[in-house]
């Protein structure tokens, strides 16, 4: 058994040893930091909630608050790359989707990205690719319980 001082260790060391080879990595040039509330944002809605998300959820989504949000919210939409729709259910609460406009440039970007990774990837054996997936889905999944 793993006491916790070990793991804290490792998570450390698995944390800063990510940050550190992801800051090389994401180094990219165009219209949208990696590092960036507004990538995370393109990123949600694409993939985790394709059909929108109110305000206040992606606030939370996101770990900021309602009034960063509602700036960052504002330059997107001024940008093409996202519309804010009045709920059905309920008139004060808005739901954030993105455009095609915001898909496309999300996907050139995550495209440019995956080009990048694609060297490292194939360089991995089928069985080491799997490994590697199980590995992070482990990890992502436990993450994201926090």
């Amino acid at each position: 058994m793993v006491d916790e001082h070990t793991l804290m260790k490792e998570y450390l060391n698995y944390r800063i040893h990510a940050y550190t080879r992801a800051k090389d990595f994401f180094q990219t040039k165009g219209p949208l930091p990696v590092d960036s509330h507004a990538f995370r944002t393109l990123f949600a809605l694409t993939y985790q909630y394709p059909d929108g998300i109110t305000m206040k959820n992606l606030a939370s989504h996101l770990g900021i608050s309602k009034q960063q949000l509602t700036k960052l919210v504002a330059d997107l939409i001024r940008k093409g790359w996202i519309l804010k729709m009045q709920s059905q259910d309920n008139k004060r609460s808005h739901s954030i989707v993105i455009t095609q406009t915001g898909t496309d440039v999300f996907v050139s970007l995550i495209g440019e990205l995956s080009t990048r990774a694609g060297g490292t990837i194939r360089s991995y054996s089928q069985e080491e690719r799997e490994s590697l997936y199980n590995a992070m889905h482990v990890i992502n999944s436990l993450l994201d319980r926090t």
